[in-house]
């Protein structure tokens, strides 16, 4: 009855290139249900979804509330981030979990990575899947920024979908399930519009059984297929956003380059930067960085260390996708806030390596 299903496929083949998705099912559903329903769908109670941290912190809510999966949080192990070599520390954790008898059967990557706003290159992405193949795990890739893409430097990684690489002898395309939804690129989180795009055809059945219960309104359907059918609507929208955003990243990165705080360096999408502020931190006690937080709600700001999962203390995700006068005046007063222990202890030192 709804042809959204059909003309999300076109767009998303347009997007990454690649026609020989386009005969793949979409299940349209919310995009938070999707994470749930795949957890229900490939593992059991207890088992375990292997994710590097930091990560979007509700990712725990979505994959362990109902199906009460084990989040098992991956170190990097000094390696960096989105290099080859951090499937070192993929299987470092694996091991582990094998060894307290934890079934592990998925891995979780988050591409355009949240909270940093990096994307994965495409070395690193086959290392993963490769990793993932020799060891039976399915690979979730949550891609709802993938449009949310702007440029910044010469060396920030471009955003390559799983969708568009070539699989062959890497890994089973049917192992290989990705996450995209309407909500982060188009602003329309009330429309509940998620897709859930799979070669699994036993995955797709029990979408299919068990989708009635989750499946969006006939409104948020009729309304999704207006706005992804008007080519030259998604193209300026997409394209405004892409503008804003680039233009909002170089204001913040000028600003905390000029105060001397650090953060993750090469973000080329998404709404956020992760940026280290633990000299805030007051000692190193359980409520450490909560009061850390009531630091910058004294300064009329909303931001919520710890929440990400850091592997690191006092790292926070500034968002940078608000309007430029508002977001100018924000970072003044992290800044402020920041440099006010900054002089007071002026031989704080960073030890984290670069992503």
């Amino acid at each position: 009855m709804h042809h959204l299903p059909l003309t999300a496929a076109a767009q998303l083949a347009e997007v990454v290139s690649e026609k020989q998705w386009l005969h793949i099912a979409l299940c349209q559903w919310c995009h938070c249900n999707l994470f749930d329903a795949l957890s229900f769908a490939l593992a059991d109670e207890d088992e375990g979804l292997l994710l590097m941290r930091p990560v979007y912190g509700k990712f725990e809510n979505d994959f362990s509330i109902q199906s009460r999966l084990k989040m098992l949080y991956v170190e990097s192990e000094g390696r960096k981030f989105f290099a080859p070599d951090i499937v070192k520390s993929y299987e470092s954790r694996l091991a582990e979990a094998e060894a307290e008898g934890v079934n592990v059967k998925a891995l979780l990557l988050c591409n355009p990575h949240n909270p940093s706003g990096l994307c994965y290159p495409v070395d690193t992405l086959l290392a993963i899947l490769r990793f993932c193949s020799s060891h039976g795990l399915h690979v979730i890739s949550d891609e709802i920024y993938a449009l949310s893409t702007f440029p910044t430097t010469r060396t920030a990684v471009t955003f390559k979908s799983v969708l568009s690489l070539d699989l062959a002898g890497v890994i089973d395309p049917g192992s290989v399930h990705v996450l995209y939804g309407m909500s982060k690129d188009f602003g329309v989180p009330g429309l509940h519009l998620g897709s859930l795009i799979t070669r699994n055809e036993q995955l797709q059945s029990a979408f299919e059984d068990i989708g009635l219960i989750h499946t969006p309104s006939g409104l948020s359907y009729h309304v999704g297929s207006l706005i992804l059918e008007d080519s030259k609507f998604v193209e300026n929208v997409i394209g405004l956003s892409r503008q804003k955003l680039s233009e909002n990243y170089a204001l913040v990165t000028r600003m905390l380059d000029e105060a001397g705080i650090e953060y993750w360096r090469g973000g080329s999408a998404g709404f956020f930067l992760w940026v280290n502020v633990s000299a805030l931190l007051d000692g190193d006690g359980s409520d450490a960085e909560e009061k850390m937080g009531e630091k910058f709600r004294a300064q009329g700001l909303w931001l919520n260390p710890g929440v990400e999962r850091g592997e690191h203390r006092g790292w926070v995700r500034v968002i940078i996708s608000h309007d430029k006068v508002k977001l100018e005046e924000g970072i003044r007063r992290l800044i402020k806030t920041w440099k006010t222990v900054q002089h007071q202890n002026p031989c704080i030192e960073s030890s984290v390596l670069p992503p």
